[in-house]
């Protein structure tokens, strides 16, 4: 990951919301793979609308967005239902993970098409009660990449790695 600097010249990092330093409200800007800070971002650009969400999207919202959503979370299909338990932070860690894919792909200049590439962050029984799927299997199809919520648990991770005795499982 590129190194990214505030307008007062203080190092900022991928996940800040605001400078360090100089406490300006930042956001990352997908088309140029900056920080950028409020005041200098163009005419009719905003920062996602899950700012202020769960997730904490520090995101710009694509000009064109109707709904004031970033690339990023305009790739989400589905979300854990959040009236749930410990799912608040368990998307607030997988949206994390996926910003910082989709953040490789933009640099490595790959194409990412919202329309395209899904997000399914689903539960299974063994998290939720309430839902119908018994195992939600993390995997791929068509450019929907599915991932079960419970794998941003740390201890659910680990159990599944030993589980299939994988080196390691991310």
């Amino acid at each position: 990951m590129k190194r990214m600097h505030c307008r007062c010249g203080q190092l900022v990092y991928f996940d800040n919301h605001n400078c360090g330093n100089c406490g300006r409200e930042l956001a990352f800007d997908p088309a140029s793979l900056e920080m950028q800070a409020e005041e200098t971002v163009g005419a009719g650009v905003r920062a996602c609308v899950n700012r202020s969400s769960a997730i904490r999207c520090n995101w710009l919202a694509k000009p064109d967005s109707q709904h004031g959503y970033c690339l990023s979370c305009l790739t989400s299909k589905t979300i854990p239902d959040l009236s749930q338990p410990d799912n608040r932070e368990r998307w607030r860690k997988l949206e994390a993970a996926k910003r910082r894919l989709l953040y490789d792909l933009l640099f490595l200049r790959l194409p990412v098409d919202e329309t395209r590439l899904r997000f399914d962050f689903k539960e299974d029984r063994r998290t939720n009660p309430n839902v119908s799927e018994m195992n939600v299997t993390t995997g791929h199809a068509s450019g929907v990449i599915t991932i079960n919520a419970a794998e941003a648990d740390e201890v659910f991770r680990e159990e599944m790695r030993q589980r299939f005795n994988e080196p390691w499982r991310t």
